[in-house]
């Protein structure tokens, strides 16, 4: 099945998303947030940084947070702490919903963000496009949009479509929203429902 956009360069193949990873790359600092949080697990960390030197040169990190670095990379780190993890599988949506947590708690966030989930969600439509580049990248596509409830399309390369559920769950608790729903429907669409 295909989604179709206004330009013929955002087509994708929901399909062959697997084969999304020799032009798509994103920004160091997922790599090295995800290493980080693999303390606890010393093997795993030290596997996942040789495959970071192995690749790039350099240690984890040493990578530089907004340099930009193969999905690959990223895609085999997040294995790595996939196989660390007690919960398995469930450990792709733990390591999204530690990614805004981290940026708010490392860098800041503003003040405005933490106070909309609706405004938090449209800044993460534009920071995806800011944090990964490359072939067959498509920006959300909000199909509904008010406030308590998001509609968005979120097609993405493989290894970061098994972490943006837990993005949007990061999102909701930064915002200090405790009763919301996050529910993946067809097509990579996202159905986000919240209540103050």
């Amino acid at each position: 099945m295909k989604i179709s956009s206004k330009t013929p360069k955002q087509r994708v193949n929901l399909t062959h998303r697997k084969e999304w990873n020799e032009m798509v790359e994103l920004r160091g600092k997922f790599i090295f947030l995800t290493c980080s949080l693999m303390g606890l697990y010393k093997t795993k960390q030290e596997e996942a940084d040789q495959i970071v030197k192995e690749k790039t040169g350099k240690g984890f990190k040493d990578l530089d947070p907004e340099g930009w670095y193969d999905l690959e990379i990223y895609r085999a780190v997040v294995e790595k702490y996939r196989e660390a993890s007690i919960s398995k599988d469930r450990a792709y949506t733990t390591l999204g919903q530690k990614i805004y947590p981290t940026v708010h708690a490392t860098v800041g966030l503003p003040k405005h963000l933490l106070e909309s989930p609706l405004e938090f969600l449209k800044f993460e439509a534009e920071g995806y496009l800011e944090n990964v580049r490359g072939d067959g990248i498509i920006p959300r596509k909000f199909l509904k949009v008010e406030e308590g409830e998001v509609i968005v399309q979120a097609i993405n390369p493989d290894i970061i479509d098994k972490t943006v559920e837990g993005v949007f769950m990061g999102i909701m608790d930064l915002c200090q929203v405790k009763n919301y729903k996050v529910e993946k429907l067809e097509d990579s669409t996202y159905r986000i429902t919240w209540s103050k």
